[in-house]
């Protein structure tokens, strides 16, 4: 008979560990070089590489943008994309895929494999360790191998990889429904997994806390399923519905970036605060109105939950403010605010879209947008909107987030870049700041003139970085859910894309002619 008994080295907790983890990553190694071999499998994947850009509702104007990416050794193709008036020798280069990791398709079908395999490997090697009694044969240890199921702390790492891979997988792609499936099988397992170790293992507080947080992970998920193919719109209006709180409680009422002195350290928040209030005073300044006096009306298009118009109606005693958002938690939040200020009988808020307003022709003296251009499916379709309802020789100032002037056009790096900011902060595409002067000129507007503002907003990303890792930030974006979580994870990719000026933030002004 032969000898069954094991090598010595077998009995050796540390080569254990290793050995039960080679069987899972041995498996995960497998699924690589499968999914890299295999075109069948793509189909079912397919949804995870969707190029379509986000509904355009902005008075069914598209125009077909070609994508010249000859140089970059990628295919030549068209999409569908808003951008009225667009110039024939205008090019933008894009990657073949969009996602939030910018990975191609081969890379997010293995990361979310990986990450089951070793979750599988780390709870496996975990427990094994932990035996203590020596393993007399190679039977026992692959007997040992499949024993580790049953244990507790099993339970309890499995748990934590797979709720990593409903995390990832969420990531990805939330519209898709074959990843809406996984995630639900997914994160259902890491909660049971976790309730089950409550009840076996003296972890019970730390599984009870992996419990927790595999319901958050279906209530999101949940909250995902029930947006079908949103249009922009929606997707603006369910981004700010669900971030303005936890903004409002970390930061304050103004949602948009401050001004900044050159050289000057921030020290404490409310430096931030008054930089944002000094970007409104520099805004009015610079389209030449802060000195109006009288019975004046100006629209907030894009007005958040309120502060710009509460600061608006404190430097201009006289003036009715009207502020539009297509936010209705934004809405009702800031017509609270004024309330409680005591500025309800000259400032009122609606939800309306910015695009489409129900004002009636020259309305208003001013209209004001701080930072909601970008936001526009339809940037000249904006800037007339806003040219409609201005009384004649009335002013049109804007502060907003545009890509840097081209040429040189965008490159693969930078586009990759805006993409993933266009997903998060649901942004249908930035166009150059000088477009904007160019689509004012066409309408026929006057005294048009626009700024570079990057230098002096620098500082705001990184502030606001560190206010997201506070315990009062964090504790605030797990109660808000995903939506925040990911806006705040992309607070990296914005000053990223400030530093490398790729983002540009601008100031843009024109006026109505007082005759036409």
């Amino acid at each position: 008979m032969a000898d069954q008994t094991a090598p010595a080295a077998f009995n050796c907790p540390r080569l254990r560990l290793v050995g039960l983890a080679v069987v899972p990553a041995l498996v995960a190694a497998v699924l690589l070089v499968i999914s890299q071999k295999s075109e069948a499998s793509s189909s079912l994947w397919a949804p995870l590489t969707s190029t379509r850009p986000p509904a355009n509702a902005a008075r069914g104007l598209t125009a077909r943008r070609t994508i010249a990416a000859e140089d970059h050794g990628t295919h030549s193709t068209h999409i569908d994309a808003p951008s009225p008036d667009l110039r024939e020798e205008e090019h933008y280069v894009v990657p073949k895929h969009f996602s939030m990791f910018d990975a191609p398709l081969i890379n997010r079908r293995v990361a979310v494999g990986s990450a089951a395999m070793l979750s599988v490997a780390h709870a496996q090697s975990a427990a094994a360790i932990t035996l203590p009694q020596p393993v007399q044969s190679s039977v026992a240890l692959v007997q040992t191998l499949f024993s580790t199921w049953a244990s507790p702390l099993f339970c309890v790492y499995l748990s934590m990889g797979l709720l990593a891979t409903a995390a990832l997988s969420n990531i990805m792609n939330l519209d898709s429904t074959v990843m809406l499936a996984v995630q639900l099988t997914v994160a259902t397992a890491a909660a049971t997994y976790a309730a089950i170790a409550v009840g076996l293992t003296v972890l019970g507080g730390f599984a009870g806390a992996l419990a927790l947080t595999g319901a958050f992970f279906l209530r999101e998920i949940f909250k995902s399923s029930r947006r079908a193919d949103p249009s922009l719109q929606e997707r603006i209006a369910t981004f700010y519905d669900e971030t303005s709180q936890v903004w409002e409680e970390v930061w304050g009422d103004h949602m948009h970036h401050g001004l900044y002195k050159k050289g000057v350290a921030i020290k404490t928040h409310q430096q931030n605060l008054d930089a944002q209030e000094d970007m409104i005073e520099e805004i009015l300044k610079y389209g030449n109105v802060r000195n109006l006096e009288g019975d004046i009306k100006i629209l907030d298009a894009g007005c958040g939950i309120g502060g710009s118009s509460r600061s608006m109606a404190r430097m201009f005693p006289k003036a009715q403010l009207t502020g539009i958002t297509l936010s209705p938690f934004q809405q009702q939040r800031a017509t609270a605010l004024t309330a409680s200020a005591g500025l309800s009988d000259r400032v009122a808020f609606r939800v309306e879209d910015a695009m489409k307003t129900s004002f009636p022709d020259n309305t208003f003296d001013v209209v004001y947008s701080m930072e909601s251009g970008e936001h526009m499916p339809d940037k000249k379709g904006f800037v007339a909107e806003c040219m409609r309802v201005l009384k004649p020789g009335g002013v049109l100032v804007m502060a907003v987030w545009c890509h840097r002037e081209v040429p040189p056009q965008l490159n693969k790096s930078e586009v990759s870049l805006l993409e993933k900011i266009y997903k998060v902060y649901a942004l249908p595409y930035v166009c150059a700041l000088s477009d904007f002067e160019r689509y004012a000129k066409e309408l026929g507007m006057e005294k048009t003139k626009f700024d570079d503002w990057s230098d002096s907003i620098k500082p705001f990303w990184w502030q606001v970085i560190k206010k997201a890792v506070s315990i009062q930030g964090i504790t605030g974006l797990i109660k808000s859910g995903m939506t925040a979580i990911y806006g705040a994870w992309a607070a990296g990719w914005m000053q990223l894309a400030v530093e490398r000026r790729v983002f540009v933030f601008g100031a843009f002004t024109a006026t109505k002619p007082a005759t036409i």
